[in-house]
């Protein structure tokens, strides 16, 4: 008894303190549909409101695009393309950047409306090949009126596999996930259940190169954008990394402890603290030939998801069952 109200009295706190620091946040939150009494009805039946329509002068949908820009740091790289964007009528989203003050490069990355440009795409695509070249620097522009196309490759466990058909289901993944490739076919039924193609391929020491070079006219055919391994348990080659750039997120533990059970071997040197890493794998060969790994920025926004996850968590884990 003494458990469950120390557990109410916990959720209690933890939902006050929401609220007072997330009023903004929760005022967000569609409402649910309202209720009415309809008076032509002799039956009094009680009637769902359908969705309110936008107005008619409001914009339907938003044509958002992503300017991704590197090259040598200077001065006036972030004017420059806030001016050339606004000069054709496109309004910044957001935009992030960095500096590496080691190797003297910038990034920055920038989302944008161009609902309301009132030039076209060749002349705004102009526009930032003339800054590029001004600033000695590389872009890359993506509409965002395709969405690309993802091969998930996976092994025996599901659980990163779910993760990622549930968020696409759900909205969260804008893009294609058209299909999926293992080297098992326990999971078969999962892809089914999703409508999803699922291809198995045996790989073995002796015809790794073989089955990989399959694996790769497959992704062609489907001409597939983006590969994704989710706990895709087998090594890629470089010649892989050649023809796709390969998402991978796992522990922080390489290359330190490079194998199995790397958690069980950290924890008995005395490693105190883990970390997530995603990492994009290119051809471009690292230390001990091994695919060069180039690190993602984790933005702030990712930090408020992240805690936000932690608390709902926590809470569904508090309250008491009945």
């Amino acid at each position: 008894m003494a458990k469950r109200v120390f557990n109410w009295l916990l959720v209690s706190f933890g939902s006050f303190w929401l609220l007072a620091t997330h009023t903004k946040a929760f005022s967000a939150i569609p409402k649910p549909p309202t209720t009415l009494i309809d008076n032509n009805n002799k039956n009094n039946n009680i009637m769902s409101l359908a969705t309110p329509q936008p107005p008619e002068n409001q914009e339907q949908r938003t044509n958002n695009a992503i300017l991704r820009v590197h090259g040598p740091d200077a001065n006036g790289i972030v004017a420059a393309f806030s001016q050339l964007l606004y000069g054709h009528g496109c309004g910044i989203v957001d935009s992030e950047q960095h500096t590496d003050h080691t190797a003297n490069l910038f990034f920055q990355r920038i989302h944008f409306d161009y609902t309301k440009m009132h030039t076209d795409r060749i002349s705004l695509t102009s526009g930032i090949k003339e800054v590029c070249e001004r600033f000695q620097m590389k872009s890359e522009l993506n509409w965002g009126d395709k969405r690309k196309k993802v091969c998930v490759m996976i092994s025996k466990y599901d659980h990163c596999l779910w993760e990622l058909l549930l968020r696409h289901r759900a909205g969260e993944l804008d893009c294609e996930i058209a299909l999926i490739i293992s080297n098992h076919p326990d999971l078969q039924n999962i892809a089914d259940s999703f409508n999803i193609p699922f291809h198995v391929f045996k790989i073995t020491k002796d015809n790794k190169q073989e089955v990989e070079a399959q694996e790769l006219a497959l992704l062609k055919e489907q001409e597939i954008d983006l590969v994704v391994l989710a706990r895709y348990m087998q090594i890629i080659t470089d010649d892989f990394c050649v023809a796709f750039p390969v998402i991978n997120i796992h522990h922080s533990f390489l290359p330190a402890f490079i194998g199995g059970k790397p958690y069980h071997r950290a924890h008995e040197r005395g490693v105190k603290v883990r970390m997530c890493v995603p990492i994009l794998y290119s051809s471009t060969l690292g230390v001990w030939g091994r695919p060069q790994k180039h690190y993602c920025f984790i933005t702030y926004q990712f930090l408020s998801l992240l805690v936000e996850y932690f608390l709902t968590s926590l809470f569904a884990a508090l309250i008491p069952t009945a």
